[in-house]
């Protein structure tokens, strides 16, 4: 009798007496082998199933991460520009013929400041005035917390301070 190479199961010839032992043998031999095959991959599927769900709970928490960055993203993004955080204020002042004081709550980079006049319906610009700081001292002063004007001595134009005359003002943080 021949056995196989890799299974060492018998390999009867017509001559060879076939024999209960031999057979048996050759099928406990089997059942062996297909009951280690079926333990190595129970094995190996609880093994991916446990991998599989290790990378399920780092992909969540991934996910999880990236929606708390997005959702605080949002809420800067809707903080900056919303109506009580502009980078600007807008306002308004009469003029009282010598310095006019302007609490802005901060200091300004830059300021636009417009005189205008009422001429029955029509409202006219008299004079545009843009100042930085160190610019037209002797006009506009920034200060900590806002900024000042008075009317230029001189010839200088345009008058900022007229009294009972209105301007506008922009002023950018």
């Amino acid at each position: 009798m021949h056995y196989t190479k890799t299974y060492h199961l018998p390999q009867w010839e017509k001559s060879d007496r076939i024999m209960m032992e031999d057979f048996n043998a050759a099928m406990a031999g089997i059942e062996s082998g297909i009951e280690k095959t079926d333990r190595d991959a129970a094995g190996y599927a609880a093994q991916v199933q446990a991998n599989a769900a290790a990378l399920a709970g780092k992909a969540q928490a991934a996910a999880d991460a990236a929606m708390d960055a997005a959702q605080a993203a949002q809420q800067t993004a809707d903080n900056a520009y919303c109506p009580g955080n502009v980078p600007y204020t807008v306002g308004s002042y009469a003029g009282n013929g010598t310095e006019v004081l302007i609490d802005l709550g901060y200091q300004p980079r830059l300021i636009i400041i417009t005189g205008q006049e009422l001429a029955g319906e029509v409202n006219f610009v008299r004079g545009i005035i843009v100042a930085v700081p160190g610019m037209l001292p002797f006009a506009v002063s920034f200060k900590k917390n806002g900024f000042s004007v008075k009317n230029p001595d001189g010839i200088y134009t345009p008058k900022l301070n007229i009294s009972g005359e209105s301007y506008g003002y922009i002023a950018f943080r």
